[in-house]
């Protein structure tokens, strides 16, 4: 569940900011957000400050919510005086209704790739860094990814997987992957590389612990209960297939072959069942 609200922060200097959160938690537990301070004002995020809870509701959309942020704004404004608010612009994309920000958020996004500005405009180093401190500063934050619900974030990723497949992006782009088939993989291996992504952008622990998980993997996968007729027509029951093998001199992969059904028989050894 959801937890949407409006929060006030008082700072010690007598001025205010008001601002609208979507949590995982009720506002009183999300003790560690305060609000996001823009560059030119977080001087004032390391004053004494307080946090007030102004609304609460797990049944409303963003943009009702927008909506009851820019009215509580200007009533501060009307309260207290807009020279002691950090909120100098409650109108804009905060107040636009859904399909109106969508739009704005395209354009603005196409005008950033062609003019070669903002994400557009860093190196791919830049951008690896970037995205690395966004992913840090949101885990943090409990903002972004992190603070949508599983089932969010289960919809989240099956609209973007039908996506790609529609524009045939991605993994689906059909002419980079006969590419990527034509040489082996070697662009993929070669790119992740150049751009330290996938195993070339682990640390050594993350190394370790993958390759741990993988062989604890393995493991469990021939540890499973299994039963065999040897050729004498004797049932044997087993739980691990490589000792198993390796006890009546037979072929381990051909001993998992003749379990899965995908092979008759090992050396007159046959299946009975497969329990897990």
């Amino acid at each position: 569940m959801s937890h949407y609200y409006l929060y006030l922060i008082q700072f010690e200097d007598g001025r205010f900011y008001i601002g609208s959160r979507k949590s995982k938690v009720p506002a009183e537990k999300d003790v560690n957000y305060w609000g996001s301070p823009g560059k030119t004002i977080k001087h004032l995020w390391e004053m004494k400050k307080e946090k007030h809870i102004l609304f609460e509701s797990t049944d409303i959309s963003l943009q009702n919510l927008h909506e009851k942020e820019y009215k509580m704004i200007k009533e501060g404004w009307e309260k207290f005086g807009k020279d002691k608010c950090i909120n100098k612009n409650a109108n804009g994309l905060s107040y636009m209704d859904d399909e109106v920000r969508k739009n704005a958020g395209k354009k603005g996004g196409y005008l950033t790739k062609k003019n070669k500005t903002g994400i557009h405009g860093l190196t791919p180093q830049e951008r690896k860094k970037f995205g690395k401190e966004s992913y840090e500063l949101n885990k943090q934050r409990n903002t972004g990814w992190f603070s949508l619900s599983e089932e969010e974030k289960f919809k989240a990723s099956s609209k973007g997987a039908k996506k790609t497949v529609e524009l045939q992006i991605g993994i689906h782009d059909v002419t980079r992957r006969k590419e990527y088939a034509s040489l082996g993989g070697k662009v993929v291996g070669k790119n992740l590389f150049e751009t330290g992504r996938g195993i070339w952008g682990m640390t050594d622990e993350q190394k370790s612990e993958r390759m741990k998980r993988a062989i604890a993997g393995t493991k469990e996968k021939q540890s499973r209960n299994f039963s065999l007729i040897s050729p004498d027509g004797v049932r044997v029951d087993g739980k691990n297939v490589r000792e198993f093998s390796r006890k009546y001199n037979l072929d381990s992969s051909s001993v998992i072959k003749v379990l899965k059904g995908k092979q008759s028989h090992c050396k007159g050894w046959t299946r009975v069942l497969i329990t897990e």
